[in-house]
């Protein structure tokens, strides 16, 4: 029988945060290039990066875009 292992919610957050950051990174790109491509205030990426916001799915899906990934690479 497997132990079924459940993150939270704010876990969650941090880890899909992890994830875009490490996307951003391995692009070469700033928190600021990010902001200038997707159209996004500072606050906000950042704030996704942290895992602190819950942030609207379209935030996600442009913050995805600014890096050239699929969302899915997120979740």
């Amino acid at each position: 029988r497997l132990n079924k292992v459940t993150m939270n919610h704010k876990e969650y957050l941090v880890m899909v945060g992890l994830k875009i950051k490490i996307a951003r990174l391995e692009k070469g790109l700033t928190k600021t290039d990010v902001c200038r491509i997707s159209g996004l205030e500072f606050k906000a990426v950042a704030s996704v990066e942290i895992g602190r916001k819950d942030s609207h799915i379209l935030t996600f899906k442009r913050i995805a875009d600014a890096l050239g990934v699929d969302m899915k690479d997120f979740m």
